[in-house]
């Protein structure tokens, strides 16, 4: 018996050693717990911040979606002035192309040989206008064989010896004519 009790007191000298110091867990799940109350307070003071930003974030959306409905109404009436007005300078403009007839056909060749003048009016109050000259009988004659473009076109007097200095050939003629002929407008229909 005597030598139960020296293992039994050996075993519990042994355990009194090993246990561990109790103290000192103590004071670290104490440690954890104020970490994880400080952590609780952050999250919800992050969280009252997070709705304030919200808030703030809804309140400036009402003016900007305020301005973009301002700005795009006004686009949308500028836009509808914008047409207004040009079909108001057309009227009291209007574009040469509207007093002339061109002989089927030769449309392409018109459009070829004056383009984006065609826009252009003939009212001498407009700043960009077609003025005209006479035919001046000095002005070269066309290639032999060569029609001018004013012989298919009917057009106010402004435009005749612009039309008169355009020459229109067969498709088969241009490039015979081409290497003959000084550097004038001519055109194929």
């Amino acid at each position: 018996m005597d030598g139960e009790i020296a293992n039994i007191e050996a075993g519990l000298a042994a355990v009194s050693e090993s246990r561990p110091d109790v103290a000192a867990l103590a004071n670290a799940v104490e440690s954890a717990q104020a970490a994880v109350g400080q952590a609780e307070q952050a999250a919800l003071a992050a969280e009252t911040a997070h709705l304030a930003a919200r808030k703030n974030l809804d309140a400036a959306r009402i003016p900007l979606a305020d301005a973009e409905r301002t700005a795009q109404r006004l686009d949308t009436e500028a836009k509808t002035l914008m047409k207004l007005l040009a079909v108001e300078t057309q009227s009291m403009w209007p574009p040469v192309i509207d007093k002339m007839t061109v002989e089927k056909g030769y449309e392409i060749a018109l459009g070829a040989a004056l383009g984006d003048d065609l826009d252009a009016p003939v009212d001498q109050s407009h700043a960009m206008r077609w003025m005209g000259a006479a035919i001046d009988p000095s002005d070269p004659a066309l290639p032999e064989g060569v029609q001018t473009l004013a012989q298919y076109v009917k057009a106010p007097p402004e435009l005749s010896r612009r039309l008169a200095q355009i020459g229109v050939v067969e498709r088969t003629d241009g490039s015979r004519l081409a290497g003959n002929s000084p550097a004038r407008d001519t055109l194929t229909p």
